[in-house]
């Protein structure tokens, strides 16, 4: 491979990098971005259109301002939860805010895990009978709950039955419970701040949240609590590139990079000769050449250069005699295959030129 390809290679790689990082992060999961059916941008939008104080949080949740409001936490994140973000946690309701926790409502994974942790808090699995066939699969994974509200929730609400909850730790109140008596969502009082935790955060994504009295539910946990403020940092969202690399690579730009390494290996792979060199194929030859190849070898091992040279030169001789150009032969010859070939042209070239 020429350096002029390398460079080609190496320039494209670094190209699509840095392109990658230019485009803003699309949005994952049950973030204020969101468009799609687990999205929060109908809330988000609802929030703004009746007035609430609400904000997208894009820098890290220790530099949150005094507590005021509710936090959203709505898990799985694509950025990792880090002690640093517990501390914070914990500063915020200590300071009387709000924290509200939509879990995933799925086997929580490490992020989710971390956060769980540090609110000594323990997924629960809620169903595991799922069928094998794939359109009874869809039916039994969009199943709703059904639900029973306490503590002045709303009735009414709507929400799909997912595989995983939170298990309510001693001192919770409960607030959703559902036909089997399994507390769904609860009510943690803490120091000052209460914690609020949803199994999952369905009656508030987009798909379900103008169903049933979700919207009021809405209204009674962001709209009467003061300013709602959304955590997108662990949703891979960040305010005016402030944030170090390392927290803004996630799946997406790993999956790039992963990417260029590999067209990188593979460039470099195809570049680099494999096994021994082919020989050269050579074009198909009669029986005379095979003749004549097989005559040359038994010439070769006899050792007949010398007597066929010394006859050669003979025969020129007598024959240059004739002519009287024999001032152009040898005496005599006594030399090997080169030789007497170099002997044999010479010859040839004599004859050609009519003077044998």
């Amino acid at each position: 491979m020429s350096r002029r390809q390398w460079v080609l290679a190496v320039l494209a790689a670094l190209g699509t990098m840095a392109l990658a990082a230019l485009l803003p992060a699309p949005a994952r999961g049950p973030s204020t971005y969101g468009r799609a059916s687990g999205g929060l941008l109908s809330a988000y939008a609802y929030l703004e259109a009746r007035g609430v104080e609400v904000h997208r949080w894009e820098r890290p949740l220790s530099e949150l301002p005094a507590a005021q409001g509710t936090l959203v936490l709505s898990p799985p994140f694509q950025v990792g939860w880090t002690d640093e973000d517990t501390r914070a946690l914990h500063t915020w309701t200590g300071q009387g805010g709000t924290v509200l926790l939509l879990a995933s409502g799925v086997a929580p994974d490490a992020e989710e895990q971390a956060l769980l942790s540090g609110l000594h808090l323990s997924a629960v699995s809620r169903r595991t009978e799922a069928p094998l066939w794939w359109s009874e699969w869809k039916v039994w994974r969009a199943a709703p709950a059904q639900l029973r509200a306490e503590q002045g929730l709303p009735d009414g609400l709507v929400q799909r039955a997912e595989t995983h909850g939170i298990a309510g730790p001693a001192g919770a109140v409960p607030l959703l419970r559902d036909e089997q008596d399994r507390v769904l969502a609860f009510r943690l009082p803490q120091a000052r701040g209460p914690l609020l935790v949803f199994d999952n955060g369905t009656a508030l994504e987009n798909e379900l949240l103008a169903q049933g009295g979700n919207l009021a539910l809405l209204e009674q946990l962001l709209v009467e609590g003061g300013p709602a403020w959304f955590d997108e940092l662990h949703h891979g969202h960040l305010e005016g590139g402030e944030a170090e690399l390392a927290t803004v690579a996630g799946p997406f730009e790993a999956l790039l990079a992963h990417m260029a390494l590999i067209y990188l290996l593979v460039v470099w792979t195809l570049s680099r000769r494999h096994g021994p060199t082919l020989a050269r194929l050579q074009p198909p030859q009669g029986s005379v050449s095979r003749d004549l190849l097989a005559l040359a070898t038994l010439h070769r091992q006899g050792g007949h250069a010398a007597p066929a040279g010394r006859l050669l030169v003979e025969l020129a001789r007598a024959r240059a005699r004739r002519g009287g150009h024999h001032a152009d032969l040898p005496e005599a010859f006594d030399g090997d295959e080169s030789a007497f070939v170099a002997l044999a042209r010479r010859i040839g070239l004599l004859q050609r030129e009519g003077r044998l």
